[in-house]
């Protein structure tokens, strides 16, 4: 009887046992097949990524691809617009190197008239007003490479200021005030009413300039004005009251001739013109007179004047202004 309770209860604990092995098989299926299904869910999972990543390296690549012509095509742009701003600048350069050559041509016209106004026409005022209208046009320029032309120009200007020239505007003054007081000088011979004689021919050449043929002309006439006759045992001229305004009128007449030279300064005729005033005062006017001694004296001193003074070249600015230009040409 004990060995069949002994073995009922190996009986309860096997099947016991089988039952806790049974739960633990179907638990055991059971976890497993959950794992399988997760395994396979992850392999599906990272099938997905995988595609999904395959997709983005694709889309990377394209953009990759899409970013480098993008950038070619920049550059590209850029290097067109750099050719375009090369090309506009060297348009600029171009037109403002074109303008400033006209502008430099002009300069040179204005050396080349300070150069004719000293040399040909003795105009040293004239000549350093062109001198100065180049100067400041060069300034305007503002070019460094002129800085040698404008050096040359100081110098010439200072070599003009330097010069003692002429008082135009004083010897013309004085002029007029000698032609003024002729109505005044006291002949040296009495008016009287004699006729005058004939004039003599053989007249001697008359000079080119028309100041200087009038007075020409006038102080020949004046060679038949005079008759002498006998007062009081001696010899006294006489003029009619007519020969007595001709005396009168070539005087001023040789005066106004003085002045015209003066303004054209043309140096010959207007000593030509002094001369001949000064022959008449000591010919045809008193020469104890004070007023007729005042004019001689200042007619002597306006003889002392020269018309042209030696004037400098003025040519070195303008050398210099060329040689700029053959060089930038």
């Amino acid at each position: 009887m004990s060995e069949h309770r002994g073995g009922r209860a190996l009986g309860w604990g096997g099947w016991l046992l089988l039952v806790l092995l049974l739960a633990v098989l179907v638990a055991g299926g059971a976890f497993g097949l959950r794992l399988q299904r997760q395994q396979a869910a992850s392999r599906v999972a990272l099938g997905r990524l995988s595609t999904a990543a395959a997709a983005l390296q694709r889309a990377l690549t394209v953009q990759e691809r899409s970013a480098q012509d993008l950038s070619r095509r920049l550059q590209s742009d850029e290097t067109r617009l750099q050719a375009l701003a090369q090309t506009q600048a060297q348009m600029r350069s171009e037109l403002g190197g074109g303008r400033e050559r006209a502008q430099l041509f002009g300069v040179e016209q204005l050396l080349e008239s300070a150069i004719d106004r000293a040399q040909l026409a003795g105009d040293a005022a004239g000549a350093a007003q062109a001198l100065a209208l180049a100067d400041r046009r060069l300034a305007a320029i503002d070019d460094p490479g002129l800085l040698d032309v404008r050096k040359a120009i100081a110098a010439e200007r200072a070599q003009l200021a330097a010069l003692t020239l002429p008082d135009y505007d004083g010897a013309l003054l004085a002029l007029r005030q000698l032609a003024a007081r002729v109505s005044q000088l006291p002949l040296a011979a009495r008016p009287a009413a004699a006729t005058p004689p004939a004039p003599a021919a053989g007249a001697p050449p008359v000079p080119s300039s028309w100041w200087a043929r009038a007075g020409h002309t006038l102080a020949h006439a004046l060679g038949s004005l005079f008759r002498v006759r006998r007062i009081d045992g001696s010899l006294q001229p006489q003029l009619t009251l007519a020969q007595a305004e001709l005396v009168r009128t070539v005087l001023a007449a040789q005066l106004a001739s003085a002045q015209a030279a003066l303004l054209a300064h043309d140096d010959a005729a207007f000593h030509t013109a002094l001369d001949g005033a000064r022959q008449l005062l000591a010919a045809h006017f008193r020469g104890d007179d004070r007023a007729v001694t005042a004019a001689h004296a200042e007619l002597e001193r306006l003889t002392a004047l020269s018309l042209t003074p030696t004037l400098p070249a003025l040519d070195d600015s303008l050398v210099k202004l060329r040689a700029h230009l053959a060089g930038s040409g």
